[in-house]
């Protein structure tokens, strides 16, 4: 073997920082140990933590030199930029100085191991100014070890330091953390991973594709180490004396070519179900891992979706600039909703594709189940369909999915009423809203029955703006078509209680206005001072059997205390400064506030229910059941 073979050491020591300003990315630690050197406040301990491969035990050994440098003519003190020629720096970078201790904690983790080290504590350091002992993985350590080493740790001697470093924080006892200055290495971003490997190139005389780098980079994750044994792979792979490109680097570390990855997404996208799988299988048979592939697709999902929320992102260098150019694209032609979509589908579709026993087979069934649903409608567009009067016609321009799904339907019989049922209900008029609950009467549920009105009755704009479901019965299937014309009522329900005006009446008029007109007032009254405790006793559990302004009878549920009645008339006194009455009755008096919310939720889920556009939903979605219903106006208002 030449001498030049056995001398030469893989980029990821040749390239080790050996002094602070050699570090990459860790500007923040540089800083605070600059200024504690400054100032003369060095901790006695140090933890360091972060990835694997982001420098930790090079950072300790860097923080070893430059508390025990003495400079080229041996007359210098603690410094940020160690000499890197004194005796004490040559030794401690060649592992041999007698006072440095490195022990590794994953192969040394019980009680013994640790009463070595303190044993050692006692006696002085004898070349160094200070005796250091660096403990990697230190979360390996036993309870038992970390108990042993507490009291050291708390009280150590002047001339000792302790720098730990660890890949799992959260291990670490609480008591061990509090005794250590911590500093947490952070990972790299892309940008200064490829800055960082090109000028590692460029001094090793190697020529590399741009594209390339970022690819590296990439799949580094952000540690140091690992970019650079990349790169080093990839010398070996492409030739000392060939340019590394992107397709080399690809090969080497298994992966799809990023533009095949944006072809499969795209035709996944467009339903083309057969060119998604020839691509798969192509790659499949240049070597790429199946789950692999799924996982560089989710993370080209991540990226379109950033690219939609941060349009600045386009250009980010960083990023090579096909994948910038098709990533916008993408943006541009799917929507919020189908992106978030995908992504759910690739996620659930990684944990299956681990669990089968063939990986490309499962791989294979999540594209076909992406594409057949890529072409399904949302939610929010066939409800908004089915408001504007839109249905999907049963023509040849249908795409396969949806001719399929159309073809698969079930097949109902027409619902009709009866004639004399059907006038009967369209003599009444249509209720519009809920009424209003008067104090001294007996508390009204919203209305079983629903009145019918023929949509030609009502103006669009009426249909629209108060909630009703009328669909265009010229578009309709047959068996859709004779489904009762359908007007929702507009009924408040209490999930925000709105603040309740004064119902005025003759008793009424000429009370102040700080004085609770009726019972939902007084609600109102306590939840405005902010008494949300009293207020859900008085919504759930009061039955109220008289209101007069001054004088209030209410029959309590078992759940309420039974000195509620005293705590409502102490309030009502105190915040309207006259005299109230609350009495208890044994009378059944009126339903509680929540149960005339729920009547009327129930009552507007089970009209929903019955409408023509549920009826749809369900047949275009064959055990979809209805979970909540939001009036229109509603849900256009909270998506404004």
């Amino acid at each position: 073997m030449s001498s030049s073979e056995q001398a030469y050491r893989v980029l990821a020591r040749k390239y080790r920082p050996t002094t602070f300003s050699d570090l990459v990315g860790q500007e923040s630690m540089v800083r605070t140990f600059d200024n504690a050197i400054s100032h003369n406040r060095i901790a006695h301990a140090f933890l360091l933590t972060g990835i694997r491969g982001i420098g930790k035990t090079t950072t300790a050994r860097i923080i070893a030199r430059a508390l025990n440098c003495i400079g080229a003519n041996g007359q210098g003190g603690i410094t940020l930029s160690p000499c890197g020629v004194c005796g004490n720096c040559t030794s401690i970078a060649e592992d041999r100085h007698p006072d440095i201790l490195e022990m590794d904690a994953a192969s040394r983790t019980g009680v013994n191991d640790i009463r070595e080290i303190i044993d050692n504590v006692r006696y002085l350091p004898t070349q160094a100014r200070y005796k250091i002992f660096i403990i990697d993985e230190v979360h390996m350590l036993s309870n038992n070890a970390f108990n042993a080493l507490l009291k050291t740790l708390e009280e150590p001697p002047s001339h000792v330091k302790f720098i730990f470093a660890t890949t799992e924080l959260q291990k670490i006892p609480v008591t061990i953390l509090s005794r250590c200055q911590r500093f947490d290495l952070r990972r790299l971003s892309s940008e200064e991973m490829v800055t960082h490997l090109g000028n590692v190139a460029a001094k090793e005389h190697i020529t590399i594709n741009p594209d390339a780098l970022a690819l590296i980079g990439h799949a580094s994750e952000g540690s140091v180490r690992d970019g650079l044994s990349l790169l080093d792979q990839s010398i070996a792979y492409s030739g000392a004396d060939a340019a590394i490109t992107a397709m080399a680097v690809r090969e080497m570390l298994g992966l799809a070519d990023r533009a095949v990855l944006f072809d499969m997404l795209e035709h996944l996208t467009k339903a083309e179900v057969p060119e998604a799988l020839k691509l798969l299988d192509e790659c499949y048979q240049k070597g790429a891992d199946p789950l692999l592939i799924l996982n560089h697709i989710l993370e080209v999902v991540q990226f379109i979706t950033r690219l939609k929320v941060v349009p600045q992102l386009a250009s980010d260098f960083s990023v090579p600039e096909m994948e910038r150019a098709r990533g916008r694209i993408l943006a541009d032609n799917l929507s919020m909703a189908a992106l978030t979509r995908l992504w759910q589908m690739f996620l659930k579709g990684i944990q299956e594709v681990k669990l089968a026993p063939n990986s490309f087979g499962a791989v294979e069934m999540v594209f076909v189940r992406i594409a057949y649903a890529s072409d399904l409608p949302t939610v929010d567009a066939i409800i908004k369909d089915i408001s504007q009067g839109k249905v999907v016609p049963l023509s040849a321009e249908l795409r396969p999915v949806e001719r399929e799904l159309v073809q698969t339907l079930p097949q109902t019989q027409p619902q009709t009423l009866p004639q004399a049922t059907k006038a009967e209900l369209q003599q009444q008029p249509v209720q519009q809203q809920a009424p209003v609950i008067q104090p001294t009467q007996p508390v009204q549920t919203a209305q079983s029955s629903v009145p019918v009105v023929e949509p030609a009755e009502l103006p669009e704009q009426q249909m629209v703006s108060q909630g009703a479901f009328v669909v265009a019965s010229s578009d309709l299937p047959p068996e859709v078509n004779e489904v009762p014309a359908y007007v929702e009522p507009v009924v408040e329900t209490h999930k925000e209680r709105a603040p309740v005006d004064p119902v005025v009446t003759a008793e009424t008029k000429g009370v102040p206005t700080a004085l609770p007109a009726d019972y939902q007032a007084v609600c109102q009254l306590f939840r405005e001072h902010r008494e949300i405790l009293l207020y859900r006793y008085l919504y759930d559990d009061v039955h109220v059997v008289n209101y007069e302004i001054g004088k209030i009878e209410i029959r309590l549920s078992a759940n309420a205390p039974r000195d509620l009645a005293s705590r409502i008339q102490k309030k009502l006194v105190e915040w309207t400064g006259q005299a109230w009455v609350v009495l208890l009755s044994e009378s059944e008096g009126q339903p509680t506030l929540k149960q005339v919310d729920e009547a009327q939720q129930q009552s507007l889920f089970d009209d929903a229910r019955r409408s023509p556009a549920n009826q749809m939903m369900e047949q275009f979605f064959p055990g979809a059941e209805l979970k909540d219903v939001v009036p229109i106006q509603e849900h256009a208002e909270e998506n404004q």
